[in-house]
């Protein structure tokens, strides 16, 4: 009986073992749903707002981007845009960083679907558009962790003087959190 009892439990061990389904980070299903925009982070922290706190979580500095979302559902990842910020700057001392910041935030609706797929962690969308004739494909590599997903825009951000010359170039950081 004892023998039958140890069999029987190392076969239902075995079964459930073998029909729970495992972790697959290879899955869409964990990035499926809506995932909102909650920072814009840069390497130095900047006063946008002229407030005298600066931050290098740009959306802190600005009432602009507050409604940017991406949902993931049936294989399409569909950037919503609601705004855009233009900002301006006005140096103290000519060709110097410190100075005054101006934005702008400008309304408007844009719906950016795009394909996507996911490996592990990492979550890339593909999205094909035209302009002038001329087809495009923009390639985003995003990065899955927990209930954030973010990816880098290489010199996203940047400062340019009245003559257009660039005072700043730094990396920027977008941030999504799942709703």
């Amino acid at each position: 009986m004892r023998k039958l009892f140890l069999n029987l439990l190392a076969f239902t061990f075995l079964i459930v073992a073998t029909s729970c389904s495992s972790d697959n980070n290879d899955n869409p299903t964990q990035v499926d749903g809506t995932w909102k925009l909650t920072a814009w982070n840069v390497g130095e922290s900047y006063d946008l707002n002229n407030d005298g706190t600066a931050s290098s979580n740009l959306l802190d500095e600005m009432d602009c981007y507050n409604n940017e979302t991406i949902v993931f559902a049936n294989n399409t990842a569909t950037y919503m845009s609601t705004s855009y910020a233009d900002i301006y700057f006005e140096a103290t001392v000519g060709g110097s960083t410190e100075g005054t910041y101006t934005i702008e935030c400008e309304q408007e609706i844009e719906n950016s679907p795009a394909a996507y797929t996911v490996s592990g962690n990492t979550v890339t969308i593909t999205e094909t558009y035209e302009e002038d004739g001329q087809v495009y494909e923009e390639v985003i590599v995003a990065t899955l962790n927990g209930n954030t997903l973010s990816f880098v825009i290489p010199d996203g951000y940047y400062v340019e003087d009245d003559e257009f010359e660039v005072l700043v170039e730094q990396d920027l950081t977008l941030v999504f959190t799942k709703l």
